[in-house]
């Protein structure tokens, strides 16, 4: 799997983990494998060095997880979903980990411009290498929040790929029901868009009664 990070890590110092966004707004890419219960993870300069090293009749998905995950537990999800789905999977890494679900609505914001980026990068890459599978999206969670303030921005959302998604999934999406499709109406960045509910998420439910807002996973 790939994993593109926007966490403040230290290369001068063994990728040492420090919290929060990277001040200076860097990503940093790696490349993770596993070998029976063992995970290996080896930081790369730029997605061309992974040109050849993923299956290449495998769609992709790029995910990109919720609120308070640990760099470990992105990295456990993304392992999870390959083996489950037999996907090559780009997990959009970006810090959550904070009791405070404001710092990771305000990270969110941050990182936006991040993601906008590193996604014209994959699609640049992805007609160089894979030109022949389909590219999908998952935001989960509070992961949508990203894609919110993508669409919140003119720039951001013109800067965006055009034609990188064929499906986009806006999965338990913790972010105001109220008003969603003024931003949901925005986006053309896909063949096709879905959106899950579920009015019986308990995580939902919780976040609707700390944000004092209904949210669009729950209807």
């Amino acid at each position: 799997i790939m994993i593109i990070s926007s966490r403040y890590f230290k290369p001068d110092e063994g990728y040492k983990l420090k919290r929060g966004v990277d001040p200076r707004y860097r990503l940093f890419l790696f490349t993770a494998a596993t070998v029976g219960d063992s995970a290996f993870i080896m930081p790369v300069e730029n997605l061309d060095e992974v040109g050849h090293r993923v299956f290449p009749t495998r769609d992709f998905l790029v995910y990109v997880d919720g609120h308070g995950k640990t760099f470990d537990q992105v990295l456990e999800r993304g392992f999870e979903l390959t083996g489950r789905f037999g996907i090559n999977m780009i997990l959009f890494d970006w810090p959550t980990d904070y009791l405070a679900l404001r710092k990771t609505a305000y990270n969110a914001d941050e990182v936006a411009g991040n993601f906008v980026r590193i996604m014209n990068r994959v699609e640049a890459w992805h007609v160089t290498y894979y030109p022949d599978v389909s590219v999908s999206a998952i935001f989960h969670s509070m992961g949508n929040r990203i894609l919110k303030s993508v669409t919140a921005s003119k720039k951001l959302l013109e800067l965006m790929p055009k034609d990188l998604f064929s499906n986009l999934i806006i999965n338990a999406a913790a972010v105001r029901q109220g008003n969603h499709e003024k931003w949901l109406e925005k986006l053309s960045i896909q063949q096709r868009i879905y959106v899950t509910i579920n009015r019986d998420d308990r995580t939902l439910q919780g976040a609707k009664i700390l944000r004092m807002a209904h949210q669009l996973g729950l209807g």
